[in-house]
C-alpha cells in the first residue's frame, strides 16, 4: 500500500414512516400508511473500498421495508437530492 485512502461515494437512503389508522368494515381496521424516502450523497473514505454502493443510515444493507396489508393505503414520496439518477426497487 502507498498509504494513500481510496474514495468512495455513496447514497444514503433516510426515511420516515407514519400510520393513519380509519375504520373500515366491522371488525378490520384499514390504514394509511406514509412512507417518506431521501437520497443522500455521502462521500466514505475507506482504505478498501473500491465500487460506490447504497448505503442506508450508513450501513451497507438493503433499505427500509415497505409493509401493506388488504385495503391500506400507500401514500410514497420520494425526494433526490442527489445530482444523479437513483433508483428504487
Amino acid at each position: 500500500m502507498n498509504g494513500h485512502l481510496a474514495t468512495k461515494t455513496s447514497f444514503t437512503l433516510f426515511s420516515q414512516i407514519s400510520t393513519i389508522s380509519k375504520p373500515h368494515h366491522d371488525f378490520h381496521l384499514s390504514q394509511v400508511r406514509l412512507f417518506a424516502f431521501f437520497a443522500l450523497l455521502l462521500f466514505i473514505d475507506t482504505a478498501f473500498a473500491k465500487n460506490a454502493a447504497i448505503t442506508k443510515h450508513y450501513k451497507f444493507d438493503v433499505g427500509p421495508r415497505i409493509i401493506a396489508r388488504e385495503d391500506d393505503r400507500l401514500i410514497i414520496k420520494v425526494v433526490n437530492h442527489v445530482q444523479y439518477n437513483a433508483t428504487l426497487h
